[in-house]
């Protein structure tokens, strides 16, 4: 729930927005739910020859039906227009922190899996608003207003809607935690699957070089098999909500209506009949709104915690509180017994290496591949810090000067 309250921040900023599109929604629904009623002042007006009655309810009837869709139109883009500049702003937030993290970051960090976070997170920003907001919200206020109709017209009626909803509720979360299982199954082989394309396609000179195309054609089918086995077993966790959810709330939707036509002739009337058949129809639909709605927000969390959890990345290599400035800077450098071991790698690299090198000098680092050639110059522009010993430039410790600044005292032809 983290991610959520980190959302919920970014729409801090549209309180009174949020408010008139959460207002318009709520109408939008409420003047879509009562079709039915209308519906039912039409037969029972029409059955006492009150024409009167039958046109104005007619009337209330096409208002709710073409004012509803206006209105649904108008809600939508009062959505957008606090969703559009959420987005952008959580997009260049995230971007702004993976520029910042470390070399050793992006060194550890699959660019595939990276591209695939990014993806995901931007689509899950606008699912959670629209599931959460228009979805969501819109079921339960359709809960809402069929009860308050049907609890004027049956109470057994409306308390068997209200107990299906409740055990659709139950049957729902189990299905979607067997769903969102093989989701996650599903795409961390998908992510594998794109890490191969990606890194493949970047370094596609190596491939070429090394004549590697039918060892990266067999890496991925290799993978494939993985990916289709997953797939399969995602694609039938919706198979089974269909069966499930679909006999349950059939078999539901049968029983009330069996309630509602033993009541007729019994101070139900058949307007009564089809206001009940028009609101459990209507209401029918809804418990697949519902799995899809919560399925898509448990799925879309788990996107917003991959994508929202790059901001928690700490930077190890940090700018200093106080940075300093070299005035006149000449260029001149000093390693002093340095030591250097990668993360999570105890052997060292370079150790006890001192080193001067004055203004103007041209030095060239000659060894074998691993030597620590290129570990020395990550060093020097503090793609990481040195485990022991320090570099300075023109005297002055490279930690106590911003990595920006450091950079922008070198050039790399």
């Amino acid at each position: 729930m983290k991610s959520i309250f980190r959302f919920y921040q970014f729409l801090g900023k549209y309180k009174l927005q949020m408010f008139v599109f959460l207002v318009v929604t709520c109408l939008t629904v409420v003047m879509e739910t009562v079709r039915p009623y209308w519906l039912k002042g039409i037969l029972d007006s029409a059955q006492i020859n009150n024409f009167t009655a039958v046109f104005n309810f007619l009337i209330l009837f096409g208002v709710s039906t073409v004012g509803a869709n206006l209105i649904s139109a108008f809600s939508y883009y009062l959505g957008d227009s606090i969703m559009i500049p959420v987005s952008r702003e959580i997009r260049e937030t995230i971007f702004q922190k993976v520029l910042e993290l470390d070399f050793a970051y992006h060194v550890n960090k699959n660019t595939g899996s990276l591209i695939s976070a990014f993806r995901r997170g931007d689509g899950a920003v606008y699912s959670i608003f629209l599931d959460i907001h228009q979805e969501l919200f819109r079921v339960f206020i359709v809960l809402i207003v069929t009860l308050l109709f049907l609890f004027n017209a049956s109470i057994p009626i409306a308390l068997s809607l209200l107990f299906l909803f409740v055990v659709n509720i139950f049957l729902i979360w189990w299905l979607i935690k067997v769903n969102l299982k093989h989701r996650k199954n599903f795409n961390d082989s998908e992510d594998a699957l794109s890490g191969i394309i990606t890194d493949s396609l970047i370094n596609y000179e190596t491939v070429k070089f090394f004549a590697a195309e039918a060892k990266e054609r067999r890496r991925l089918s290799h993978k494939f098999d993985d990916w289709s086995d997953k797939f399969w077993n995602f694609a039938n966790s919706f198979r089974l909500m269909d069966i499930s959810i679909g006999t349950t709330s059939g078999l539901g939707m049968l029983f009330i209506l069996w309630l509602a036509i033993k009541k007729l002739n019994n101070g139900f009337t058949l307007g009564d009949l089809v206001m009940v058949s028009g609101f459990i129809t209507g209401f029918y639909y809804q418990f697949f709104n519902l799995f899809f709605r919560i399925r898509d927000i448990a799925k879309s969390v788990t996107d917003l915690d991959k994508y929202f959890g790059i901001l928690e990345n700490e930077t190890q290599v940090k700018d200093p509180l106080s940075p300093k400035v070299i005035n006149n800077p000449t260029g001149s450098l000093s390693f002093s017994h340095l030591a250097f071991a990668y993360p999570k790698n105890r052997d060292k690299v370079l150790d006890d290496i001192t080193l001067e090198i004055k203004s103007g000098e041209k030095v060239a680092f000659v060894g074998r591949s691993g030597a620590g050639k290129t570990t020395l110059l990550k060093l020097l522009l503090r793609f990481y810090d040195p485990t022991a010993g320090l570099i300075k430039f023109d005297g002055v410790d490279i930690r106590q000067l911003t990595k920006s600044y450091l950079r922008s005292l070198m050039a790399v032809v």
